[in-house]
């Protein structure tokens, strides 16, 4: 039986104590709900990948890990509704699948963006205004520098006008 997105967000932000309305924006930015989206991020491979060894690699490695350049370049793949980058979900979120791909079932998907921006919120508890906090929880979703803030200033225009509202009752 196929579910919402709008179920599987609320699911997920009950469960991570995480605003429904930022993570319904960020999905609208970086897949526009289309749970199969990919992208494969050359320049992070070649900066940080390229030369990595079964060693040096971060995170959770499959024991069985069938073949090194495989995950190297899906590491450097962004999967599903969230566009969460292979690297974040094994070094941050400590995704043990095999398969970096099966970070494109929606509801783990979704439960994963959650929980990283959880994650990222503890890490900025020091910051005690909470809105403020929440914008560079959000900054750092993406990653760091102008690059960062304008994909903030982004997920805050789509949430302002509401335009995440277009793919919460797609059936995913």
């Amino acid at each position: 039986m196929k579910v919402t997105l709008r179920e599987l967000i609320d699911s997920a932000c009950r469960a991570t104590n995480v605003d429904p309305e930022i993570v319904a924006s960020i999905i609208y930015c970086e897949s526009g709900g289309n749970k199969w989206a990919t992208r494969y991020e050359p320049q992070f491979y070649d900066n940080y990948l390229a030369s990595a060894t079964r060693e040096t690699l971060s995170g959770f490695v499959p024991d069985d890990l069938p073949n090194l350049a495989t995950e190297k370049r899906d590491r450097a793949t962004s999967f599903g509704l969230a566009q969460l980058l292979g690297e974040t979900l094994r070094s941050r979120l400590h995704f043990n699948h095999d398969y970096l791909s099966e970070a494109l079932d929606p509801e783990l998907n979704v439960l994963m963006c959650a929980t990283f921006l959880a994650t990222l919120n503890e890490e900025y508890t020091w910051i005690e205004d909470t809105e403020t906090r929440i914008t560079v929880v959000v900054r750092r979703y993406n990653g760091k520098g102008q690059r960062a803030r304008e994909y903030q200033e982004k997920v805050y225009r789509v949430r302002e006008c509401r335009v995440f509202e277009t793919i919460l009752d797609k059936a995913v």
